[in-house]
């Protein structure tokens, strides 16, 4: 019998060397059926798999010759070579950007264990290739081919990186607590990457631990080079200004938008957000609302009140033509009204510290948006657009307010040149009843953060004087 396997594996070694294939795949085969454990017939017939483009099957066909006979040099250089071959082969299906069969060779070649067979570089090479195809699956929401590839690097590489995706799926299927624990573990990895604390914080605001969800994002920002540069900027602008600029100010339009429709509407939202801010930093500046055709006419002293004959409102939560009116409309007012300034501050959101005001009563250009903590996203309640902006302003306002252009968020569509994420603050009023002492700004006020408002305009003196 094992004259005639010999034979037979002369016979298909010579079939192949010929170019046949086929032929050679045939002979190997009956030779396994008759002979299941011939590692010689297992290493050949996977590399002639691998020639034909089978690429999953050569791989298991030749990792099994090598667990035949582990001495088998021949068989492990076959092995080292399928790994490289199949990963190159998944590069190309990544540079099509068919990252499900990608991963899928990348699996196979995980299951067994590249790290034994091949370089130290190499398996670098590798895992990175892994990570970056489990990545695109995520972003793509291929969610389970994700999962699966991460849990095949995992068992080979501990990587944060890896780590990281793994926790974001878990965070997408709601499963917060081991979130929170993979992050953590992708942080001890990686201590310096500030993704990676901001993924921690979105899973502990899930979970309602509020408090650690601030530490976290404190900490990611503390992790981001940009934010460096940018916080001793914001200070630097700051302290010029009280020094040198403060006595050389030009004037802004101060404004909200607004529907004021009846005396309790107007008692219990607009009327705070007027005497706060006429006692305030901000208060020489024209304070401005501008209202989307509401019935009632507030007596709201010497404020600019401007109203729209008719109300366009709010249709669904990506259509809001009424607030998009009011708000380009703060261009013309701001024109007429000789301000080189806009600052618009909604309803509901406050400017808590005096730093924040000093530090929008600074800025000379741009589009200036604040930061969104919870959501991660510029922070449309708050913005500064100064003279340099104006014809933007005007182009977006020339557009209907019937198209689509309009039907997305307004974090999306304005054009800011700017996110400032230096000062503290956030959407409290949608998670908590209390506004943090250390808060620079809160939007969505609610509850007894309006009482707390209240009592501030009420122990803070008047501080309104003319330009």
């Amino acid at each position: 019998m094992r004259i005639a396997v010999l034979e037979s594996i002369n016979k298909g070694i010579l079939l192949h060397n010929n170019g046949y294939f086929s032929e050679a795949e045939g002979v190997f085969e009956k030779i396994l059926e008759v002979d299941g454990h011939n590692h010689n017939a297992t290493m050949i017939l996977g590399i002639i798999k691998r020639y034909k483009g089978e690429f999953k099957e050569s791989l298991n066909l030749i990792a099994k010759s090598v667990a035949l006979d582990p001495g088998s040099e021949a068989s492990r250089i076959n092995l080292q070579e399928s790994i490289i071959i199949i990963s190159n082969a998944a590069a190309e299906l990544y540079r099509k950007d068919d990252f499900v069969n990608a991963a899928s060779l990348l699996e196979a070649i995980l299951s067994i264990r590249p790290k034994r067979y091949i370089s130290a570089d190499d398996a670098a090479r590798l895992f990175k290739q892994c990570q970056a195809t489990a990545a695109q699956l995520y972003n793509r929401k291929f969610h389970n081919e994700s999962a699966r590839l991460i849990r095949s690097i995992l068992s080979n590489y501990q990587s944060a990186e890896s780590l990281h995706i793994a926790g974001l799926i878990a965070a997408d299927q709601n499963k917060h607590v081991i979130a929170v624990k993979i992050f953590e573990s992708a942080i001890d990895q990686s201590q310096n990457n500030s993704n990676y604390y901001i993924s921690m914080a979105k899973s502990l605001y899930a979970l309602k631990q509020y408090e650690a969800a601030e530490n976290a994002f404190s900490m990611s920002l503390e992790r981001d080079s940009s934010y460096i540069i940018q916080k001793k900027t914001v200070i630097n602008q700051i302290n010029h200004y009280v020094h040198n600029g403060k006595y050389n100010r030009n004037k802004s339009l101060l404004f909200c938008t607004s529907y004021v429709d009846s005396d309790d509407s107007w008692n219990k939202r607009y009327k705070l957000w007027m005497e706060y801010y006429k006692n305030s930093v901000l208060a020489r500046h024209n304070i401005c609302m501008i209202d989307d055709g509401g019935g009632h006419r507030p007596d709201c002293g010497d404020i600019i009140f401007h109203r729209f004959d008719n109300r366009l409102g709010r249709k669904s939560e990506t259509n809001f033509p009424g607030w998009w009116r009011s708000f380009l409309f703060s261009v013309e007012i701001a024109r007429r009204e000789g301000c080189n300034k806009i600052i618009h501050i909604e309803s509901d959101a406050f400017l808590i510290s005096n730093r924040i005001m000093l530090y929008i009563d600074s800025i000379q250009n741009g589009w200036v948006s604040f930061w969104c903590r919870r959501w991660q996203m510029p922070e449309s309640a708050i913005q500064v657009i100064c003279e340099d902006n104006f014809d933007k302003i005007s182009e977006i306002s020339e557009k209907d307010l019937r198209s689509d252009f309009f039907l997305k968020s307004a974090e999306s569509l304005l054009p800011f040149t700017e996110t400032i994420k230096f000062f503290k603050g956030d959407r409290y009023g949608e998670y908590i009843d209390h506004i943090p002492d250390d808060a620079d700004y809160v939007c969505q006020l609610s509850g007894n953060m309006r009482h707390a408002i209240n009592m501030m305009v009420r122990l803070i003196p008047p501080t309104r004087v003319k330009a």
